[in-house]
């Protein structure tokens, strides 16, 4: 069952569930019943979450988002952001100038490292958007849910 939870509800749950006597484990549990059945009835949602229509496109094919998925962008992209800071270090030439008082000037070896490197910005972006989206839509309404709910008490 707690497979399907968050992170920060399991760690909530595991911390403020009394264990003195099982009465007592079972009564304070049963106190995140609500909470519980939320999430894991919005999870099971999403991994039926039918994709209509993605940038104008009809898609039409059955997309299931998970938290795995979501967690799947934001490595890519974070793999992706480590590769451009290596090339960018890579294919940086500094070129130091003394006329008046030392200078050093960054420049690109050339117009194809530029256009390569934009490039590779331009699908970090994606998948970084990507995330993002993913993560609205699988815990968006629930996290906005959550916190009203923390608001009234």
């Amino acid at each position: 069952m707690f497979e399907y939870l968050a992170s920060t509800t399991k760690d909530k749950i595991m911390v403020e569930v009394e264990r003195v006597t099982p009465r007592d484990k079972l009564i304070s549990l049963l106190e995140f019943r609500e909470e519980v059945y939320d999430e894991i009835t919005w999870n099971y949602r999403m991994n039926f979450y039918k994709l209509e229509t993605f940038l104008g496109f009809k898609v039409g094919q059955s997309l299931p988002i998970t938290s795995n998925l979501c967690e799947k962008f934001r490595k890519y992209s974070s793999v992706m952001s480590y590769v451009i800071i290596f090339l960018m270090f890579q294919l940086m030439i500094a070129e130091h100038e003394v006329v008046d008082e030392p200078t050093t000037y960054f420049a690109y070896e050339g117009r194809k490292s530029r256009l390569f490197l934009s490039f590779l910005c331009v699908i970090q972006l994606f998948l970084m958007t990507m995330h993002s989206v993913l993560w609205y839509i699988l815990r968006g309404e629930l996290a906005l849910k959550k916190y009203l709910k923390k608001l009234e008490s």
